[in-house]
């Protein structure tokens, strides 16, 4: 591969690369860039099954380590060195002594340390050659073995992931699956089972597994298993682009947090048109619920089931009053509540929203509170729904006093019919400003009624008082019904079957009227045709 047709390669400020026929050594050192200072990055030995493996892991980590030191606003920049060999068989003296003559050629530029395959035992052997090294035991010194900070860091990393996407403050109970076994996964992995975390394990190296199962009490799995286990946290802690088009769908793991590199960012157009073909439609349809920690997850899926407060309790062994607690973090962050107010304002100020179910939302409300599906004072719901109905009234009312007649004239379509017009007119002229009251607890009437008052131009004060007057009736009267009902043994035995005949008496006044419309429809077709046959036969007499 050319370097410079590398996908990784980044405006490297230089790419060397060493054979030395004698040691057998060979490697890549690249350094990414020193603007900060010079360039500072671990070795990794690996037994890379192509140069241009190499080559690829030695532009992207050296990228990466330009980042790193910038972040932690250290005096340095990003290097990285990759030697090709098995590090189990391959080393001796001779090639690490090569490797620190290779270091020094570089005058100073890049500064090494441990990395894969590089152990703490190693780096005074590469030390006799080079002053350029770092990141190791020495007497009176600071640095050593990076593994166990490093393990610590991914080990607090992982636990505010699982913080923010679980709601949970421990990995207690968690199901962890961990992707290499090094210093920094073996690291991790002790810190989790010292937590109560049930691991999974997979690496190359079956001694770690072997190790990690027998103290750990680990699951062991093979490295084609681990990115795809069932489990809560998928920490990956290996080489490897584990995260790529193939695997993201199929994805377990609510939370992917470690210490290795996740993705191959050779791939990442290949990758985004995965997740948006297969995590994209599910993340829309379930965006809210994805803010529910792992406990108001499980309150809901028994709420879905039917069971009540105390029979949720029970199971889950918590108090009634965490139930509602969790319930009414559950109905805060669906947005149960703006939902409700936004259906109120539009049923009543939109032309549009009269097949909103206004009355039985109002019941199911005040049925819901009852019956502690919805931890909220029954009194600031009805304040809400009041507000909200009597702003959807003004906006009514100002848009056919805006608009006049003319809004009126509309065809037919199928939301908007001319009868349901006439209707409302008739109901105004019936019972006159008392219908901006008595409309409140009329279906369809109540929506174009506060337009009908706009367009006849009634005056704007009283309009208001009565608006008020009917909105607060309408909002408190159906609320604190649905609320009382609720009390009733047998509503709170038969929740299920009372919301669901709800649904169907809301539907029935918007059935009434699509088949009166459907009656007068055909009515009006009939009409001329009879005409048509009466004067045929006067005609034929």
């Amino acid at each position: 591969m050319n370097v410079f047709e590398s996908p990784d390669f980044d405006h490297h400020e230089a790419v060397a690369f060493f054979d030395d026929k004698k040691t057998g050594l060979r490697a890549i050192l690249a350094i990414h860039s020193t603007a900060l200072g010079p360039a500072c990055g671990g070795t990794r030995m690996y037994p890379y099954a192509t140069t241009d493996a190499a080559l690829t892991d030695a532009l992207r980590l050296s990228k990466g380590m330009s980042y790193k030191n910038a972040i932690a606003d250290l005096p340095l920049g990003g290097g990285k060195a990759c030697i090709i060999g098995n590090p189990a068989t391959d080393k001796s003296d001779a090639k690490f002594a090569a490797y620190a003559e290779a270091i020094n050629t570089l005058g100073g530029r890049y500064v090494t340390a441990m990395d894969v395959g590089i152990l703490p035992p190693d780096m005074p052997v590469i030390a006799r050659g080079t002053k350029f090294i770092a990141g190791y035991d020495q007497p009176g010194k600071a640095g050593g073995d990076s593994g166990p900070a490093t393990a610590l860091g991914v080990f607090g990393g992982l636990k505010a992931a699982v913080k923010y996407r679980l709601g949970v403050d421990t990995t207690k109970g968690l199901r962890v699956a961990i992707q290499g076994l090094g210093k920094v996964g073996m690291g991790v992995a002790k810190r989790l089972h010292a937590e109560g975390a049930r691991l999974i394990v997979a690496d190359t190296n079956m001694k770690a597994v072997a190790q990690a199962v027998e103290t750990l009490g680990a699951v062991a799995a093979t490295p084609d298993q681990i990115v795809t286990a069932e489990c809560d946290v998928l920490s990956p802690n290996a080489l490897g682009a584990i995260l790529n088009d193939v695997s993201i769908p199929r994805l377990h793991a609510r939370v992917v947090a470690g210490g290795g590199a996740w993705f191959d960012p050779a791939v990442a157009p290949r990758m985004m048109r995965a997740y948006r073909s297969a995590v994209a439609p599910r993340r829309r349809e379930a965006a809210r619920l994805d803010l529910l920690t792992r406990r108001e997850h499980d309150v809901l899926r028994l709420l879905a089931r039917g069971q009540v407060n105390a029979e949720i309790a029970e199971q889950l062994h918590v108090s009634q009053g965490t139930v509602k607690s969790h319930v009414s973090a559950i109905f805060e962050k669906l947005g149960v509540r703006d939902r409700a107010a936004a259906i109120v304002f539009a049923e009543c100020g939109l032309l549009l929203g009269f097949f909103l179910p206004g009355d039985s939302l109002l019941f199911t409300v005040g049925l819901l509170i009852s019956t502690g599906v919805i931890h909220h004072s029954l009194w600031l719901a009805c304040l809400v729904l009041t507000a909200a109905a009597f702003a959807g009234n003004l906006v009514g009312y100002e848009i056919g006093r805006a608009s006049g007649p003319a809004i009126f004239r509309r065809e037919d379509s199928r939301l908007f019919k001319r009868a349901y017009v006439d209707k409302t007119v008739n109901f105004f002229d019936t019972h006159g400003t008392r219908a901006i009251v008595l409309a409140r607890f009329v279906p369809i009437v109540r929506t174009f009624i506060t337009v009908t008052a706009g367009v006849g131009r009634m005056d704007r004060r009283r309009y208001l008082t009565f608006s008020g007057i009917g909105a607060l009736l309408w909002a408190v009267g159906v609320t604190v019904l649905g609320h009382l009902l609720g009390r009733v043994t047998f509503v709170q035995k038969n929740i299920e079957l009372i919301l669901v005949a709800i649904v169907i008496i809301s539907l029935i006044p918007v059935g009434i009227e699509y088949l009166r419309g459907r009656s007068g429809g055909r009515s009006a077709q009939l009409e001329p045709r009879a005409q048509r046959s009466r004067a045929g036969r006067h005609a034929g007499q």
